[in-house]
């Protein structure tokens, strides 16, 4: 456990923090931390702190006597990194000496009781119940009753940080005081009104052009209309009466035509009928004529010419039978005359082939056979010669044939061709007598009918006429009912039109009124209205607390703050929502960055963290009842410095202030000190 020692206040406690009192404050009290392998502690390390007071963090480096290095910023990362604040990573605030991640343990007192709020691994708090991970981050949240980021601006100043809310920009200001202040309904309700109000001008703006556009529609239908009925007014019906005498006419007429028409038709039919037997009698006859048989004797002459082509043909066979066996004649002659010498060489007896004298019995042998070889091609040859008679007799008939046949040929040529030219005749002479009986008729006919046509044609032409005129008194009509149906359209058109344009209106009427409601709602709820006020308020009420601490502070009691909210464009004089601080320097105005010392902005900064608190904690009826300063007054002359602890003394006098300072010279102005010493790397809590 870390040894705290408790110092005698210097000078007693001149100081008086004012607090109105109105309202019993419900303190969330920091009891003791432990911390396991975090950074340069190495294993477990445990601290139990006062319940206010001033406690100032100390360090030293056993190897060099010097504090800087000894870890104590790493004390109070570790609480930031608990609730909220620490920059660091988990694995940059690992223990050098281990591979274990870090683990940070604290006990907060509530009022409902004591609360352990450990990270290893990942958040974890244990009341009644345990939560972990995002249920541990939302019950932290709720015993707060702030998120981890206005955790960290109200209880956690690291190194090198400016003021905790002086250093916010505008936003994170507003937001800050409006979760802290439990105005984020209102800014929710505001940034509703404002979206609303947003969507709802567009949508304004687009029914107003709709309503314009529709207003321009029923304008032009309007004048649309106003032509077309200018037109119509030129295109006069003929009407029902024109329309119905003009199709009687036309039936009239028609009727009439048709009785003409009957009556030709009768006038050329007791004519054809009159006809039918004179023409009957010539079709008889053409008919006979072409019925008629070839003469006998074309008969006659076509048999035998059948008869002499058969035998014809049967001779051109015989004879190409008898060449085909002729052809023999020259190879048996041939092989006759070599049989008849073979056969005197025999007779000489003498070898055919080696000439060599040849006897005994082989050659008589030789000898019979070849005289029977030559007995047997003389007996082919004298047929050959008998077959060549028969062929020249053949060929002989075949010519005779042929000249009968080309006789025959001719005559019936002769004949036939008499016949037909006298068939064809007797033809052309019935066709010329059916041909001048047809026209007789049709000139009898034509004029039989000759009056009965002109009347027709007459009527005709009167029909066509008739036809034209109606269809000009139906195409007058159709233009008229056009020109009416146009009207018709486009009065409907209008009427729809002045339909939409009201309801168009009507939700124009609608949006404007939404419009008008929401910007209402705004004005009302918004920065404005009732959450410009509370905000305004507490920037007032937040001034004046830290103006009081301001007052009692020796070196800068002559410097006021007061905060701007407003401010309008030099250009174009639209108002700017802003939380801006301005100094007041004996009543006298004078810039924030130059117009006050390094020391004096730094008890500012300081006076307006402890006022935020003080007001907010006032207002909500809760507050972290710890704030811890690393090293925030390096650089600080001593009395600035000195001025510093003697606001934070009074402060802490409920609170607990925890510091980490290098200078030894304000020691005594510290309720407690907690030690802390580094040896090999290796920092401990000095017990």
């Amino acid at each position: 456990m870390g040894r705290i020692v408790t110092l005698p206040k210097k000078g007693g406690n001149k100081l008086r923090f004012e607090s109105s009192g109105c309202c019993k404050l419900k303190w969330l009290k920091l009891k003791n931390l432990t911390i396991r392998d975090f950074g340069p502690f190495e294993g477990s390390h445990v601290i139990k702190f006062p319940e206010s007071g001033l406690c100032l963090i100390k360090g030293k480096v056993v190897e060099t006597g010097d504090g800087s290095g000894a870890g104590k910023s790493f004390l109070l990362k570790a609480i930031a990194h608990l609730f909220g604040g620490c920059k660091d990573s988990a694995n940059d605030l690992q223990s050098w000496f281990t591979e274990s991640a870090p683990e940070v343990t604290a006990e907060i007192e509530t009022q409902q009781g004591v609360v352990v709020v450990g990270r290893h691994k990942g958040l974890s708090v244990a009341s009644n119940e345990k939560f972990k991970g995002k249920a541990a981050s939302a019950e932290l949240d709720k015993i707060f009753g702030m998120d981890e980021e206005s955790r960290s601006i109200v209880t956690y100043r690291g190194q090198r940080q400016p003021g905790l809310f002086l250093s916010l920009s505008d936003e994170k200001k507003k937001s800050f005081l409006a979760t802290l202040l439990g105005l984020t309904v209102y800014e929710i309700q505001a940034k509703a009104a404002q979206d609303k109000i947003t969507r709802l001008e567009r949508e304004y703006s687009e029914q107003s052009k709709k309503v314009e556009y529709v207003r321009s529609q029923v304008s032009d239908a309007q004048t649309s209309l106003e032509a077309a009925q200018t037109v119509a007014a030129l295109f006069l019906s003929p009407g029902p009466e024109k329309l119905s005498v003009a199709k009687e006419c036309i039936g009239n007429l028609k009727k009439l035509i048709q009785l003409l028409q009957q009556e030709i038709d009768k006038v050329k039919s007791d004519i054809l009928t009159a006809s039918e037997k004179e023409l009957a009698n010539i079709r008889a006859k053409i008919s006979a004529v072409n019925k008629q048989s070839e003469p006998i004797e074309v008969g006659i002459a076509k048999k035998e010419i059948s008869t002499l082509r058969s035998k014809a043909d049967s001779l051109k066979i015989q004879i190409t039978t008898i060449k085909v066996f002729t052809s023999r004649k020259v190879g048996l002659v041939d092989n006759l005359t070599k049989a008849q010498y073979r056969n005197k060489i025999l007779q000489e007896q003498t070898c055919s082939e080696c000439k060599r004298v040849w006897v005994g019995p082989d050659a008589e042998v030789a000898l019979q056979e070849n005289v029977g070889t030559i007995a047997t091609l003389q007996q082919k040859i004298v047929e050959i010669d008998a077959a060549l008679l028969e062929l020249a007799q053949n060929e002989a008939e075949l010519f005779e044939t042929n000249r009968h046949l080309a006789t025959e040929e001719s005559h019936l040529e002769q004949v036939s061709s008499s016949w037909k030219n006298t068939r064809q005749q007797e033809l052309l002479a019935l066709e010329q007598e059916e041909k001048n009986f047809k026209t007789r008729l049709v000139t009898e006919f034509r004029n039989s009918v000759s009056e009965l046509t002109k009347t027709l044609e007459a009527n005709k032409n009167a029909l066509e006429c008739a036809t034209i005129d109606e269809r000009k008194l139906v195409e007058a009509d159709s233009q008229a009912k056009i020109k009416l149906a146009v009207v018709s359209e486009r009065e409907s058109q209008v009427a729809n039109l002045g339909d939409r344009l009201d309801v168009e209106s009507r939700i124009l009427d609608e949006k404007k009124n939404s419009l008008c409601l929401e910007k209402d709602i705004f004005a009302l709820v918004g920065r404005q209205g009732f959450l410009g006020s509370i905000v305004e308020e507490v920037l007032v009420e937040i001034a004046a607390v830290a103006n009081s601490i301001l007052s009692q502070v020796a070196n800068v009691r002559h410097l006021t703050i007061e905060f701007e909210t407003e401010k309008e464009a030099v250009t174009t004089g639209n108002i700017t929502a802003r939380i801006v601080p301005v100094i007041y320097s004996r009543g006298r105005r004078v810039p924030f960055d130059s117009g006050v010392s390094g020391g004096q902005h730094a008890a500012i900064d300081l006076a307006v963290d402890l006022a935020v608190g003080e007001v907010v904690s006032r207002r909500r009826g809760s507050w972290p009842s710890w704030l811890i300063l690393d090293e925030c007054f390096d650089g600080l002359g001593g009395v600035a410095k000195e001025s510093c602890l003697e606001m934070l003394q009074n402060y802490a006098s409920d609170r607990l202030v925890l510091i980490v300072d290098h200078s030894s010279e304000f020691q005594g102005l510290f309720h407690s000190v907690v030690e802390i010493e580094m040896v090999d790397g290796r920092s401990r809590i000095v017990v």
